[in-house]
């Protein structure tokens, strides 16, 4: 499997400014200089609180208060018209949030207005104040993914569907139209590889979605757990992807060292990486930084075509 390259767009306001057809332009030259993948991150909002305390993850909610979260699917729908061939991706849905029969309405549209090139990042999110501002319970997210992915393969897969999980039940629904990829629109899971989530990981998703990575053992370590699971589910072990990006690594000077930063990729592909995807918004100081950040992603592609 050679390796993809993606261009995650966190963080284009900050980068670009507020005019979106900035980002409309920015991903047309992506599309025509053959990167693979276009994806936008997904939060509804973020609470004030977060940004003043540790949160799971060991420290406060490490970007700008005022920083746009476009929702997802919206912009990539805009995308779509723009781009031609550049797989069009969220990384990630925080699927809880949303109905299983809106989620699988807005994928297969945004599939055919694309001609087929959705693929679909899920986790089951994070933030409680997102949940709560919602009316969503965060705790049973991971039960409600679960019953969102395979209510969404149903609708997806042909009319008229019907399911009976959980807390999503229909019988004899037509939701059209359907995606042109059918049910089998890729779909990524951003979970950590451990305890229950490796079985779930290897039985729901194509492919695994774990951002920043310092240490490409997490990588190796996981991915192994993942397929002795797909193994056992009777899974094809080679047609899965595992999407990551290494740390940025500052210069002496400020800024990224994109060489240095760069030259962590082998590592990663060693254990098991296929897409890799930096963002904007922490792999370019400046808007002055976006076409040397192009420049190594399609070096990335040369070196490893």
């Amino acid at each position: 499997m050679r390796l993809k390259v993606g261009l995650n767009l966190m963080g284009s306001d900050a980068r670009l400014g507020p005019r979106f057809e900035r980002v409309l332009a920015l991903a047309r030259e992506a599309d025509e200089r053959g990167i693979d993948m276009l994806t936008f991150p997904d939060h509804l909002a973020i609470g004030a609180s977060a940004f003043e305390q540790p949160l799971h993850f060991g420290e406060p909610f490490p970007f700008p208060r005022e920083m746009a979260w476009y929702e997802p699917v919206t912009a990539l729908a805009a995308l779509a018209a723009v781009t031609r061939r550049a797989r069009l991706s969220v990384n990630v849905l925080v699927a809880p949030l949303r109905p299983a029969l809106f989620i699988a309405k807005q994928i297969a549209t945004l599939d055919v207005i694309s001609e087929g090139r959705v693929s679909l990042g899920m986790a089951g999110g994070w933030h409680e104040a997102e949940f709560a501002a919602s009316g969503i319970s965060l705790k049973g997210r991971f039960g409600r993914l679960e019953e969102q992915i395979a209510a969404c393969r149903a609708l997806w897969g042909g009319a008229p569907a019907s399911f009976h999980q959980g807390h999503v039940h229909f019988d004899e629904l037509y939701a059209m139209p359907l995606p042109v990829q059918g049910s089998a629109i890729p779909i990524y899971l951003g979970l950590p590889a451990t305890g229950r989530h490796v079985e779930r990981i290897a039985r729901l998703a194509d492919g695994w979605s774990w951002g920043y990575v310092a240490d490409p053992l997490l990588i190796s370590e996981g991915l192994a757990r993942i397929q002795e699971a797909r193994a056992r589910l009777g899974r094809n072990l080679e047609q899965f992807e595992v999407k990551a990006f290494p740390l940025p690594i500052l210069a002496a000077g400020g800024g990224i060292d994109l060489a240095a930063t760069f030259a962590c990729v082998p590592a990663l592909v060693e254990a098991g990486v296929t897409i890799i995807e930096p963002n904007l918004y922490d792999y370019c100081t400046t808007e002055a930084d976006i076409p040397r950040l192009l420049d190594q992603l399609n070096a990335l592609q040369r070196s490893y075509a």
